[in-house]
Order: structure tokens, then sequence, then C-alpha cells
């Protein structure tokens, strides 16, 4: 079974074991309530710039025993819809185990889905929420999926397949979380950046992937989970209604204080 290394200690957040943990705990104290939520979103940055972000959204959520990741494609590397399909991920915390029979569920459903590690194996953006989950749900598996396409049809057949499987897990009581990965826009200065976040962030609260796709290419605002968030959208509409809340958006200037070239975050609930 294929195990897939941490690349990102000492880079994207602290190595050593202790620390890190440290770290995680203090962005994601402990909540008197948590509550049952169908998808979340959150930033993939280096913890130093979002970590508080990260934890402000998962205090307050029960994780259950199993996660489905949808995470953008970076590196261009690998399939458009890339299931990493057992075995293990590695962090400093230790190993995160891949829920293999909803994986294959996802592979098995002829919507697109495909069993691939490459599309994985140097994209950072689910390598960084790991941590947090292990310390919240340490007995939560995952399903890491890349999402490399924007096309509405296929997403629109995977999001089938993925409300396919949370039907028949809820009903078989083993209901699981999506979890979207994705930064906001990039690169710009902090003015442009909340400007373009909350274009972007509006269609996301409408639940409109569709608009979300096309008004993020319109606008150039290079908010990189954008084709994994429609995918969400998607879902979420084949499955239930839901709520999306903002917990918190901010950008990369409060650590650097640079406001001409920054990244914006945000992290969300879906009730």
């Amino acid at each position: 079974m294929p195990t897939r290394p941490a690349i990102l200690p000492g880079r994207f957040y602290a190595a050593e074991p202790d620390m890190l943990r440290q770290q995680i705990m203090q962005w994601m104290p402990p909540a008197k309530e948590k509550r049952e939520a169908f998808m979340i979103m959150l930033p993939h940055a280096g913890h130093a710039f979002c970590g508080h972000i990260i934890g402000a959204t998962l205090k307050d959520i029960h994780l259950p025993d199993r996660i489905i990741i949808l995470c953008p494609n970076h590196t261009g590397n690998g399939h458009p819809l890339g299931v990493w399909p057992s075995g293990q991920w590695e962090t400093p915390l230790g190993s995160v185990s891949i829920d293999t029979a909803l994986a294959t569920e996802l592979i098995d459903g002829n919507a697109g889905f495909q069993a691939d590690t490459f599309s994985h194996a140097k994209e950072h953006s689910i390598e960084v929420l790991l941590p947090f989950f292990q310390i919240a749900a340490p007995q939560s598996q995952i399903v890491p999926v890349c999402v490399g396409t924007q096309n509405l049809t296929h997403l629109r057949a995977a999001a089938q397949a993925i409300a396919h499987s949370w039907k028949k897990e809820n009903m078989e009581n083993k209901p699981f979380l999506l979890v979207i990965s994705s930064d906001m826009n990039h690169f710009e200065s902090e003015d442009i950046t909340h400007t373009k976040d909350n274009l972007a962030l509006e269609q996301v609260m409408q639940m409109d992937a569709q608009s979300l796709l096309e008004l993020t290419s319109k606008e150039k605002i290079s908010m990189c989970g954008r084709a994994a968030m429609a995918l969400g959208i998607l879902t979420a509409q084949l499955c239930r209604p839901v709520s999306p809340n903002m917990t918190l958006h901010d950008t990369s200037a409060r650590l650097t204080g640079d406001t001409q070239r920054v990244v914006g975050y945000a992290g969300m609930h879906f009730f």
C-alpha cells in the first residue's frame, strides 16, 4: 500500500512534533460544543500565515471518522480527478490512514475519479491540514482528491458520485465530512485582494458553482481551489440544504506587513 511521506515539515509548518502540537492547540483551543457540518473550507498556506484560520474553523466542528478532502492541483501533474487510493500519509505527528473503501467507491463509480498518486506527490494543499485533523480527531481516515478540472460537466458527474456515497454512508450511519482546501486571491495588493476575495466568496455564499468558476475567470481571481469548491457546492446541492458561514477572512499582510503583494485566506462552515 502506498505511503506518502511528509514533504513540508520545516517549511510550511514545524518539523518538531511537540512544537507543532503546541502551536496547533493554541490556534484550536477546545470548544464546549461542537456542531455537525456537511462541508468546510480551509486555507492551505504555511501555518504561520493561516493556522489561526484553520484552527478557528475546525474548533467548533465535530470531525467524523471519514473525511473527503478536495484540493487544487498546483503542479498540473496526474489525473484531473486523482484519488489517493490506499495506504497512509505521514506527518511529524504520525500517520493518517486512507479510507480505502470510500476511495474505491469513488474510483469504481464511473464518474471520472481515478486512482492516482502522482497528482498528490508534490501537492501541498492537503498535507498542511493533516496535523490539525490528527489533533482534533486522531481516529479519522481521509480520502485525498486532487481536483484539476474546471469542466462543469465533469464536476457535475463527480458530484453525483460523491453524493451517492454520502447518501449511502449516511443510511449506514457512517457519515463523512467534505473539506475544501483553498486559498483566495494571490499576489496583488491587499485592497485588490479583499475586493476580489469578496466577489468570489459572494458566489460561494450563494452556492453558485457556475458563477464562481465564470467570475473567477472573468475577473482574474486566483482562488486556487475554485474547482474544488465548485465540486463541493454541486455535491451539497444533491445531498441536503446547507447554510454557508464565514469564520475568518484575512491576508498574509497580517504576518508580513507587506500590503502590496498579499495572499487571501478564508475559512467557512457549511451547516
